[in-house]
This record gives structure tokens, C-alpha cells and sequence, in this order.
């Protein structure tokens, strides 16, 4: 509204100023208009007309001039009056508009709920009900620049929540990489258009290393009813599922109620009330575990498919006598024992990283010089920390990564070194190789730190910079 309000406005001010050349023009005749400078409009004498414009001025001069004047000044001020009525609505219009934008309020509250979930956040509605709309933004490594940006949680809502609402939002379901996250609230008028931003505080997420155990022993019976054991259930948050029918059209939802070791649960109720959709033959399932900390554990792989009714599922016919097989073991065991798979890595860079993961090892490290103590974990490096090592890594060879903190703590940085001392493990001591750490910081850089001491069993370094870590090594004989 606020262009055609403008738009209207300078072509009330050109006409304005159309007409009143036309009017000097007819009331000095051949006199020539000069504007100055300085904005003021002066008339001076003609100078000598060539014939052309003399012959132009007699066939004027044959006009009623008076005539012409009154009717053009006639129609000119009744085009001005709509014109300007039109003006005027849209001005009223723009200005209750600019009103409007002036009194919405941007988010407030913005806080991270880790207490209640690691990666659950929150903000207090500002407005009234339906007089504003709230897009949900995430940051990572830093806030403004494109590369930062992380995705979009929710693109426009929460429009129909009443003034002073708190809104809980689950960003833990959107986050799986490490680095400083930051969620942004956007406060946007019933048009889309953006009126107010507010950021939250940053937080430091270190991706876990070791995920939850899938969902053990599923079944969904024909009285639709679901049931699953749950290893290490303290650990879980929720379960989801992913149901999916006979033509391939999927459905996820989130089990809403407390997980325990054994927990049993009307999914086809649930599915039909909330989709009104009635599971039947042909549809299957597939169910995980949330974690619970974020920081500690992943979430576990989904199960196998396990169809509607306890139906075998049709893969091959190994995997059908196998899971018959299991049914009947089962059914001849009061207590049948939960079998515990361990995740794989699936894929060849999965399996890189994996492999430089020392899950089994015992670690020994201390600080052999420093004010401070530090924390040494074993844990498997997301991609781009990984990539991160490789940029600089030359011809040696990531042996283990490690997450290091000082004093237990997550801070990147120290105001002095400490000189650390780690025992190389057992698997990757061989004669004349050479050992190096590098860091990389919550921000992706790099840091080569080299080794202080010549004992082969051991690599000591100095460092004030904190994060994930990989131990690297070459052999005498390797060359570039």
C-alpha cells in the first residue's frame, strides 16, 4: 500500500506541475520561463522567433486563449480532487499500517531448555493473538552470514497463540552437527512482512559419539497394539515411529507417553484418531529411540520393518526363516534374552571415521605443566571436523580422534597453555614413527600441534585451544 500511496503522489505533484505550465504559457504568450537555480520560477522577454515559431504563435493567437484556460482549469481541479481523495485513503491506510508495524513487539524470553531436553528452547508470545506470526531461524558458528546459516524451524507461526503464551521449541530434532548454535525469533505483521528480530544466547554442542541401542523384541498385534524393549530406557527421551502403508505413503509421530524397559502402546488407536486412517494388513513399522542428552548419546538406528498383525515381512527367505525362527525361541522361553546390536557404520566415509573412534581403549593423560586439569574422551568426529583435520594432515595418518576439554569443562580457549601427556595406544606404536595432535576449534580451524617428547609410547603437547582432536602419525619411510 505504501508504493501506490507514492505512486499516486508524484503524479499528483507532476500533474500539478503540468498545469501550471500551461497556464503561464497561455497568460505570457511568447515569454520565455526560466527557472533558477535556486528553485525560483522568473519570466524574461522573449528573444527573436525563427519563422517557424512566429507562424507556430499567429495560429495560437487565433485561440480563445480565455476559453481554453477555464475549461482546462476546470477539469484539471476535478481530476485533482479524485486524485487527490485516492491519495488521501491511501495515506490513511499506510499510516494505520506503519501504526501497526510501530506496536508489534519483537519475541522475548529466548532461552535454551536444557533442563528439560539438551537442544529444547523457548520464547514468550509478545503480541496479541492473530495480530502477528513468529519464523524460527537457526544459526551455527556464528550469526548474519549465509554460511551460518543452519536451516529454518518453523517458516511463519504461533499466530493463534494468546499474549504472554510460552512456546516450547524441540530444536534438538533439527540439530546434528557440532558448533555454537544460536535461534533466532522473527517477529512478522499478518502480511509476511518482518517487524523485529531477537537471537537467543549461544550454545556449545559437541556431537555424541555413541548412540542409543535400537528398540529391541517389537511387535504390533491385531488388536493393534504396539510393544518393544527398551535398553538403557533412563537414557531415552521418546520413541518414533514411521508407519508406513501397503501403497508406500508414510507417516512419523513421536509415542506420546514415558518410555520405560518395556513399554506397550495402542498404536492403531493412535493412528486412526490422529491420521483416521485404520492400519490393517500390508502396513508395517519402524521404531527408534530419542536420546535423552544430545551431548552424550545419538539417536538409535531405526529397527527392522515389523508388519501389521506380527505378519513376517517379505524380505529374502533367509530373513523370513531367521525371524520365525526367533518367534520360536522365543515363545519356548519365559524370559527370552534382549538381543543388544551395536551400531555400524554404513556408509565408507561412516566407516572412516568409525574406525579412528577408540571406543574400547582406556585412555591415560595428564597434565604434565599448567594451572589447570583436562579431560580426554574418546569419540567419533562428525565430517566436517574431519575434513577439517584432513586440510592440514599432509602425509600422516589420523590414527584417533578425541574430544579434550580443560577442567571438564566445554571452553575453547585458555588464557595459558598446559602441557599435556597422552599414552599412544598399543595399536598404533611401531618403530620410528612420528606423532603429531591437531585441533580443530568449534569453528572448523585447524591447529597443528606438534610432539615435545621422543618417548615412542607417548606424545606430549602444549596447547590453549580446546575442542576435537585427532592423533596423527607417519612412518619414517613415508613420503609426500
Amino acid at each position: 500500500m505504501t508504493a501506490v500511496y507514492v505512486a499516486l503522489k508524484r503524479r499528483k505533484e507532476n500533474q500539478v506541475m503540468k498545469n501550471r505550465w500551461k497556464k503561464l504559457a497561455a497568460v505570457f504568450g511568447a515569454a520565455v520561463l526560466v527557472i533558477c537555480q535556486n528553485g525560483v520560477m522568473e519570466v524574461k522577454a522573449e528573444e527573436p522567433l525563427n519563422p517557424e515559431v512566429i507562424v507556430l504563435q499567429e495560429e495560437i493567437s487565433d485561440v480563445d486563449v480565455e476559453n481554453v484556460e477555464a475549461k482546462d482549469v476546470e477539469a484539471d481541479a476535478q481530476s485533482l480532487e479524485n486524485e487527490t481523495a485516492v491519495v488521501e485513503e491511501a495515506e490513511t491506510i499506510a499510516l494505520a499500517e506503519n501504526s501497526m508495524a510501530r506496536q508489534l513487539s519483537g519475541a522475548t524470553d529466548l532461552k535454551w531448555e536444557h533442563d528439560a531436553h539438551k537442544g529444547a528452547a523457548s520464547f514468550v508470545i509478545p503480541n496479541e493473538k492473530g495480530e502477528a506470526t513468529y519464523k524460527v531461524d537457526i544459526w551455527r558458528n556464528g550469526v548474519g552470514e549465509p554460511e551460518n546459516y543452519y536451516r529454518p524451524y518453523a517458516q511463519s507461526a504461533f499466530g493463534d497463540e494468546e499474549k504472554g503464551a510460552k512456546v516450547y521449541l524441540h530444536l534438538y530434532d533439527m540439530i546434528k552437527d557440532s558448533g555454537t548454535y544460536v535461534f533466532q525469533i522473527t517477529t512478522l505483521d499478518m502480511d509476511g512482512n518482518p517487524v523485529s528480530q531477537a537471537y537467543s544466547e549461544p550454545w556449545e554442542y559437541v556431537m555424541a559419539a555413541e548412540p542409543l541401542l535400537t528398540p529391541q523384541n517389537i511387535s504390533w498385534n491385531r488388536d493393534g497394539v504396539f510393544s518393544c524393549e527398551v535398553p538403557n530406557a533412563d537414557r531415552v527421551c521418546e520413541l518414533r515411529f514411521l508407519v508406513s502403508s501397503p501403497d508406500g505413503h508414510r507417516v512419523s509421530f513421536q509415542l506420546p507417553s514415558k518410555v520405560d524397559e518395556v513399554t506397550t502402546f495402542n498404536l492403531s488407536e493412535y493412528y486412526e484418531s490422529t491420521y483416521h486412517v485404520l492400519p490393517g494388513d500390508g502396513y508395517y513399522l519402524q521404531v527408534w529411540a530419542v536420546t535423552a542428552d544430545m551431548e552424550r548419546y545419538l539417536d538409535s538406528a531405526p529397527s527392522a520393518p515389523v508388519m501389521f498383525g506380527n505378519e513376517p515381512f517379505s524380505t529374502s527367505d533367509d530373513q523370513q526363516d531367521k525371524e520365525e525362527s526367533n518367534s520360536s525361541s522365543e515363545s519356548n522361553s519365559e524370559e527370552a534374552e534382549v538381543v543388544v546390536e551395536e551400531w555400524k557404520p554404513a556408509t565408507p566415509d561412516e566407516s572412516k571415521r568409525y574406525e579412528a573412534y577408540g571406543r574400547n581403549e582406556t585412555i591415560n593423560a595428564n597434565v604434565v605443566q599448567g594451572d589447570y586439569s583436562v579431560q580426554v574422551i574418546n569419540a567419533m568426529q562428525g565430517k566436517l571436523c574431519y575434513d577439517s583435520f584432513e586440510a592440514v594432515l599432509e602425509d600422516y595418518t589420523i590414527g584417533r580422534t578425541y574430544n579434550i576439554y580443560p577442567d571438564g569443562k566445554r571452553d575453547q580457549k585458555k588464557d595459558a597453555k598446559a602441557r599435556i601427556t597422552l599414552e599412544i595406544p598399543k595399536a598404533l606404536q611401531a618403530s620410528g614413527r612420528e606423532y603429531k595432535m591437531i585441533c580443530v576449534t568449534a569453528k572448523g580451524l585447524p591447529v597443528v600441534l606438534k610432539d615435545l617428547d621422543t618417548d615412542p609410547e607417548k606424545i606430549t603437547f602444549e596447547t590453549d585451544t580446546y575442542y576435537a582432536f585427532a592423533l596423527v602419525y607417519k612412518d619414517a619411510t613415508a613420503t609426500k
